[in-house]
């Protein structure tokens, strides 16, 4: 899933956003409005498909790479 450092730093990213994207003060600030329900359901669902896309792509490339028969995860093209 990732190391410690990284999912911490993840939520931290995740927790300013929504300050920036909720907070009154920073909308003054910033002259910005906070996003509607159904525009951050579109925003979210676009992530998630596109992380659900990016695994299955990594899941077929590790099968590939591994079936390569030399027991190195490695195609072996790269040798010659």
């Amino acid at each position: 899933m990732g190391t410690p450092a990284v999912l911490a730093a993840i939520a931290v990213v995740v927790a300013a956003q929504l300050v920036f994207t909720f907070a009154p003060f920073l909308h003054e600030l910033f002259g910005t409005t906070p996003i509607a329900l159904l525009d951050g359901l579109l925003i979210l669902s676009i992530g998630v498909v596109t992380m659900a896309v990016l695994e299955c792509k990594k899941a077929v490339v590790r099968k590939v790479w591994s079936g390569s028969g030399n027991g190195d995860g490695r195609s072996g093209l790269a040798e010659a």
